[in-house]
């Protein structure tokens, strides 16, 4: 049986004008939806003259993501469309206003790695995988897509890098009155998933790899070889995942952040923290003050990720979490993830007031501490090390393909 697809395709854009236009029109919050669906009927339109649907795609994923915002917005925040930055010609997709006059921006950028399971590409990928670390590796096989899959995740990881660059210049263009937190918002069909982005947030933060992160030395090496530095000036980074042929998203998360298991070392596990899967009442508050209960972890290390022919060796935590205390306005204006400063002295103070066996626990975590630094520094010098290796298959013809998606 053949399958009619450009039909399927029409089909999915009319579900899209049934479950998602009448939505977006009637919210008060969005004065700015006329334009927004006129440019999706003006997508429609170019794809049926024989254009790409590339472009269509995108629409539809900010449709989703605009649908996904004003579900957690409050009643009289205002959502806007592509507002222009001052001075330039450059636009962020979303500005969300608060009635006091705050900001907060979402750029949304679909991630769509292409499938290519040539011999040239598992070549390639082999090469890469040699400078995977030795704690966590992808595994894939050649006769299961591996080419293919193996490509799409590097791809991923680089997209992310070269994205939340693109994001980071528009958002130094924004003046003293249009500043607000900048929030990245990324798409997927299912090409990748919400653990590689838990990954990358947890390193953009923080400068640091989580130690599970199979992708840290290809990635380091990316960024070192194309000259790519972070300004680290978002606030966070957001996941929608929307199938090809639904018309809306079938999961979306704010402020993404891996496991506190294997994070790296600016997450202290009883500070302030943010919670992953949290009530959706609460999905969209940026900060917590977390109780002394802290969430508790169990990790089966028996299980692996498998997916479509990849199994991901990494500790699988299984989130249980005890009730917690939750203090904050939520707003999605408001700044997220600020790391507060250390009180060296005010700390010093407190631990001259603890009784003599806690101060023996003390010194242990803090030997513990400079111990996890120096495995690091460890880590560092074994991605240095691995530059000839990536070396041989960094520069080819083959990684211009996957630089221009």
């Amino acid at each position: 049986m053949l399958i009619d697809w450009q039909a399927a395709k029409e089909e999915w854009a009319a579900e899209v004008r049934t479950r998602l236009i009448p939505r977006l029109q009637n919210d008060r919050r969005f004065p700015a939806s006329g334009a927004f669906i006129a440019r999706f009927e003006r997508s429609v339109e170019r794809w049926r003259a024989g254009g790409e649907i590339r472009q269509l795609i995108n629409d539809a994923n900010e449709f989703a993501a605009a649908a996904e915002l004003l579900k957690v917005l409050k009643a009289d925040d205002r959502l806007s469309y592509e507002p222009r930055l001052s001075g330039t010609s450059k636009t962020i997709d979303f500005l969300v206003r608060g009635k006091d006059g705050s900001r907060g921006w979402i750029d949304v950028k679909t991630v769509a790695p292409a499938w290519n399971n040539d011999e040239v590409a598992w070549n390639r990928f082999v090469g890469i995988a040699k400078g995977f670390p030795s704690n966590a590796r992808l595994v894939v096989s050649r006769d299961f897509c591996g080419a293919a899959i193996g490509g799409q995740a590097l791809n991923t990881r680089w997209s992310f890098v070269r994205r939340t660059i693109e994001v980071e210049a528009k958002a130094a263009l924004l003046t003293a009155q249009e500043r607000g937190p900048v929030r990245l918002l990324f798409c997927s069909a299912g090409e990748w998933r919400e653990d590689d982005l838990e990954d990358f947030a947890n390193f953009y933060r923080t400068g640091n790899f989580r130690e599970d992160d199979w992708a840290q030395n290809a990635v380091a090496r990316y960024m070192t070889e194309k000259g790519l530095s972070f300004t680290r000036v978002l606030s966070g980074f957001c996941y929608l995942k929307r199938h090809h042929e639904d018309a809306e998203a079938c999961s979306f998360r704010k402020d993404v952040e891996g496991p506190a298991m294997f994070a790296p070392s600016a997450y202290p596990e009883c500070q302030s923290r943010k919670l992953n899967h949290i009530d959706q009442r609460d999905r969209f508050k940026p900060a917590f003050r977390v109780s002394s209960r802290c969430p508790a972890l169990v990790t089966d290390f028996s299980r692996t990720y498998l997916l479509s022919g990849v199994a991901r060796h990494r500790p699988n935590p299984i989130r249980r979490r005890d009730p917690v205390t939750i203090d904050c306005h939520s707003s999605f204006i408001r700044q997220g993830t600020a790391i507060m400063p250390i009180n060296a002295q005010g700390l010093i103070e407190k631990i001259q007031t603890l009784p003599p066996e806690r101060l023996m626990e003390v010194e242990d975590f803090v030997d513990f501490l400079r111990l996890r630094e120096q495995e690091r520094a460890l880590t560092r010098a074994a991605a240095a090390a691995s530059a000839p290796t990536f070396a041989a298959v960094w520069n080819n013809p083959e990684d211009d393909v996957y630089d221009a998606l």
